[in-house]
């Protein structure tokens, strides 16, 4: 009797068709309880696991960012070869995240003044790498070029100085840049160089290089 009630029952449930999937489900669950419950567990250990990934990533992007704030300590202390030591660990440490990008970018800086001109380059390189940090990643290129003039390869500081204007965030630096183009190519092309005296006298934004340009187009035209 009590078989042919819970028959009737489950038809009645199977008529409604939100109620029959839960009758289903329940039926599987019952029919299949050691699977599902071993789904269940799988699941529970997968989201574990997403969330320690997540909290050791913020861990390590703060130890990161604790790390950089203490290298700039000793760089603003003018304490050099400790900033250099902690810049250098930052950067090796946390490769390819903002804080190693921006060490990797204070630590080419430094060098660069030091006259390490290879080695500056190999971390301006490794800024351009990583994620993109905004103005710093358009000086890196700017600081590349810096320092292949300052090795007396002309056509390689050229060749990043390029690439230093080609980037859309280096507008605020366009006059600037444009103008130590035009002094690096002067010699080499002098029509690329009378060119970008064109651009800079015709930027209502060039005060500071105006005259330099009007100045420099004329010496070339001589």
């Amino acid at each position: 009797m009590l078989n042919i009630k819970y028959s009737k029952k489950k038809h009645e449930l199977q008529d409604d068709p939100v109620m029959d999937g839960l009758l289903k489900t329940k039926e599987f669950i019952s029919k299949n309880s050691n699977s599902v419950t071993g789904v269940i567990i799988a699941a529970v250990v997968v989201i574990g696991l997403g969330v320690g990934y997540n909290q050791f990533r913020l861990r390590k992007i703060e130890n990161a960012r604790e790390e950089f704030g203490k290298a700039m300590v000793a760089y603003n202390e003018k304490n050099t070869e400790a900033a250099i030591s902690q810049f250098t660990a930052v950067a090796q440490n946390y490769r390819g995240s903002i804080s190693g990008s921006m060490a990797s970018y204070m630590l080419a800086n430094i060098l660069y003044t030091q006259g390490r001109y290879d080695e500056a380059i190999d971390w301006y390189n490794t800024v351009l790498s990583g994620p993109d940090i905004g103005f710093m990643t358009v000086e890196a290129n700017e600081g590349i070029s810096a320092c292949y003039e300052s090795k007396n390869d002309i056509g390689s500081a050229v060749k990043y100085l390029e690439k230093a204007i080609a980037n859309e965030k280096a507008a605020f630096r366009y006059s600037a840049l444009r103008w130590k183009l035009a002094l690096l190519t002067k010699d080499s092309d002098p029509a690329k160089a009378v060119t970008l005296c064109n651009e800079i006298i015709a930027d209502s934004l060039a005060n500071d290089y105006r005259q330099e340009a009007r100045y420099l187009k004329t010496m070339i035209s001589k």
